[in-house]
This record gives structure tokens, C-alpha cells and sequence, in this order.
């Protein structure tokens, strides 16, 4: 039977709508199979005991996960001895538990001409982490692969996109065709950041004690008086200090994250010049100082390869590193909290009691920051780290930039102080 044009139209756009009808339901609704049962696990017999490294990505991005000694390790970041950077364990924690507790609502479809469009196609399932060239960008699957020690997949699956319908995420093991929805969205973090502690130092504003800043021509120092105010040391006549960026400056190690962090043999660090120190020293009876060294790198305008350095990199080119150290009691400080600890112990025998908790702390003090400044040293003095440019302001702020002219009202008080003389309590105040 012969049909004419308009028949084979209408006969072609049904047949396309019943296969773009049957795409919709499989991404929505799933299909039936007796053997499916919703709220099964996706990664049947999980053992988190058997894999020792843990593969990470997403397109051109990912992160590789060691285990050793029962801690794991960032492969990618390592020093120039070897050493990798060690991993947040509560990241890991989370990415392990992430996987392992993904639970599936509905089977979707077998057919893998349907996966680029679910976000779950990946070019080669045995090894290669790419995903097909020609899929946009929210299509790119999260792709993680647990290992053994030879590094042979033990269980791998493929994060695709949100699902059409319902809160959770298209997901499917690798080297296996069926797609499924989960019951609950899925997040899953892919770059070696996402998997370190950022945060270098956190420790409270009023322990700092004493600020030193060392700039390529100058030096200066901020400090408490005795009374615990803070005070910014060699202020010139006729100024005054700028309270807030002092402030900023005496407190900007108390609480420090950075951003990216090296091998000190990495490259990008090559040619940098460590013009700048930070020293920061805790109150006497925290027995800790930090001492940070920042240098800056920048690059020039094409246009401006014949100007000098400072003339053609303006500060928002500049990136800022840091390399810092812990500095704990010394020999003597240790001993003589020692025997002051042992006389504490000896005289509270012999009265019959015992050293509070809050004595206790007080007398082990010195030994706790020793022990402190040993671990801070063993994992960050390998490393250099790229911080913010703000930070980095309140590292490198030069003396000009903490003071101003003084005010009216501040001349006159110190002028009236000179003239009472203050270490004359007799003196009369001088009349307005």
C-alpha cells in the first residue's frame, strides 16, 4: 500500500512523540521490574575497610584520596620529601558515608543512547575520567571510584544531574546499564581543597600579646600596655594612631585561612622574594609565637614589559603567599615550669589537697605549648600557602597607613598632661 506525503507526516511525528513520550517517563516515573524494590542500597555490600584510595572527578577536575596508617592523604599535593598533605577526616567521612548511604527511589532506563542526557555518561568506564566531549557543562557527571592497594576498582559509581522529578540525583555503578533516581539529592565534592583543613591558625584575639612587623624598610611593633590595651609603639608628635587598622593588623594571625596551598619546590613560588615578617607572640603564660614571612607575585602588562615591576603591577594583579613557623617555650621556660609544677604538687601534699583542673592547665601550660608549636610545625613547615589580598594588607601594612593626624581634642589632652606634669600628683590642672 502506497501512502502519500501527508499520511507518512502525520505517521512519523506520532511515532516520534510515543519515543519522546517514552523518554519522559523513563525519566520520570522509571519503569516496572519485578526485581526492584525502592529504598535499596545503589552500592550493594559496601565495605569501607577494603579500598585504600578514593578517586574524585568532574570533567577536568578531581582529587585522589590515599590511605595510609588509617589516615588519608591528598596524592596531588605533596612536598618536595614526598610528604602529602594530609586530609579532613570528617570530609572524608562525609564523601565515604555520602556514597555508601545513596539510596534509590526508581529505576530510570538501560538505554544508553539516553545517558548524556541524564548527566550520566562517561567515555570509558575502565580508567578514563573524561566525559564525553560534546555534553554541556550542568551534563558533566561526578564520577568516584574506590580503589584497592593495587589500585583496582573495587566500586565506582556516576552522579548525573538532578532528577526531573523529586529531590534526588540520576546515578548508576559503573559497568552497569541501569539508571536510577535517588531518594535524596546527592552532593559530592571534587576538588583537593574541598578536602584539607584551610584554616592555618585559630586561636583567640586576647591571647596575642605582642605584634612585630618587619617591611622591606621599616619596623614596627604593637603591643599591650599593662592594663591590656593596644598600643602602637613609636607614634611621632602630632599624630595619633588609626585604632581600627591597628587593631586589624595586632589581630590578623589570630584567625588565618588560606587559599591554595604548595610544595615550597613548586614553580609558581620560583623568584620570590620573603621581604616581609609577621611575628606574633602570644601572652607570657601561652608560651607561643608565630612567625609568618609573605611575598607577593604578580604579572605584567604585554603592553608594559618596559616599565619597572611596581609601576606596571597594580595590587589587584598580586597574589599573596605565606610560609609560617611555631615557635614554643624555651629550655629554661620549660625547666622552670617544671619545677614550679613540682612544688605546686609538693605543697598540695602537704597541706592534704589537690591542684584544681584550672591549676593543672596552668602548670602543664609550658609542655602544651611545646607540644602545640611541634605539630603545627611538622605539618606547615613543608608547605607554603596562598592567601587573600586583604589578609595580606593587615600582614604588610606599612606604619603610614596606622596613623593620622591628631585631632584638636587629642593635642590639647596630651598638652595638658605635659604641663601637670603626671608624675606629680600635686600638680593642678591647667586652666581652659
Amino acid at each position: 500500500m502506497k501512502l502519500d506525503n501527508n499520511r507518512f507526516f502525520i505517521l512519523a511525528s506520532i511515532a516520534f512523540l510515543m519515543v519522546a513520550v517514552t523518554i519522559i517517563v523513563y525519566m520520570v516515573t522509571g519503569y516496572d521490574s519485578p526485581d526492584f524494590k525502592p529504598g535499596g542500597k545503589l552500592i550493594e555490600g559496601f565495605e569501607p575497610d577494603k579500598f585504600q584510595s578514593i578517586e574524585v572527578s568532574r570533567g577536568e577536575d578531581s582529587v585522589k584520596l590515599v590511605r595510609q596508617e588509617g589516615d588519608f592523604f591528598v596524592s596531588s599535593l605533596r612536598a618536595a620529601d614526598g610528604t602529602m598533605y594530609p586530609a579532613k577526616t570528617e570530609d572524608v567521612n562525609r564523601l565515604i558515608t555520602e556514597c555508601a548511604d545513596i539510596e534509590l527511589a526508581a529505576r530510570v532506563t538501560e538505554d544508553q543512547a539516553l545517558y548524556g542526557g541524564l548527566g550520566v555518561a562517561i567515555e570509558n568506564e575502565e580508567g578514563d575520567k573524561k566525559p564525553a566531549e560534546d555534553i554541556s557543562n550542568h551534563e558533566i557527571p561526578t564520577v568516584v571510584r574506590f580503589l584497592d592497594g593495587k589500585n583496582k576498582l573495587l566500586y565506582g559509581l556516576i552522579k548525573g544531574k538532578s532528577a526531573e522529578a523529586g529531590s534526588g540525583s540520576y546515578v548508576r555503578m559503573i559497568g552497569q546499564k541501569t539508571v536510577y533516581t535517588s531518594s535524596k539529592w546527592i552532593s559530592l565534592d571534587y576538588l583537593p581543597n574541598d578536602y584539607i583543613e584551610t584554616k592555618l591558625t585559630d586561636f583567640p584575639e586576647k591571647d596575642v600579646g605582642r605584634v612585630v612587623v618587619t617591611l622591606k624598610d621599616e619596623k614596627y611593633s604593637i603591643e599591650r600596655d599593662k592594663d591590656g590595651n593596644i598600643q602602637l609603639q613609636g607614634i611621632p608628635e602630632g599624630k595619633q594612631a588609626r585604632e581600627w587598622d591597628v587593631k586589624s593588623v595586632f589581630h590578623a594571625l589570630s584567625s588565618l585561612n588560606f587559599e591554595q596551598v604548595y610544595s615550597p619546590a613548586d614553580k609558581i613560588l620560583a623568584d620570590l622574594e620573603w621581604d616581609s615578617v609577621y611575628r606574633c607572640e602570644l601572652k607570657k603564660d601561652k608560651y607561643l609565637a608565630y612567625e609568618a614571612r609573605i611575598a607577593a607575585k604578580g604579572k605584567k602588562d604585554k603592553k608594559d614589559k618596559d616599565k619597572k615591576e611596581d609601576e606596571s603591577i597594580s595590587s589587584g594583579q598580586l597574589e599573596y603567599y605565606i610560609k609560617i613557623t611555631a615557635e614554643g617555650p624555651s629550655t629554661e621556660q620549660l625547666e622552670a615550669a617544671g619545677d614550679e609544677a613540682a612544688r605546686a604538687i609538693r605543697e598540695a601534699k602537704r597541706q592534704g589537697k589537690t591542684l584544681s583542673n584550672e591549676e593543672s592547665k596552668k602548670k602543664v601550660a609550658a609542655f602544651d605549648a611545646r607540644d602545640k608549636a611541634e605539630k603545627f610545625n611538622q605539618l606547615h613547615s613543608r608547605w607554603v600557602y596562598r592567601i587573600s589580598k586583604w589578609k595580606a594588607d593587615d600582614f604588610c601594612k606599612p606604619f603610614k597607613e596606622l596613623i593620622e593626624d591628631a585631632s584638636k581634642e587629642d593635642k590639647e589632652k596630651k598638652s595638658k598632661t605635659k604641663a601637670s606634669g603626671p608624675e606629680d600628683p600635686t600638680a593642678l590642672p591647667v586652666p581652659e
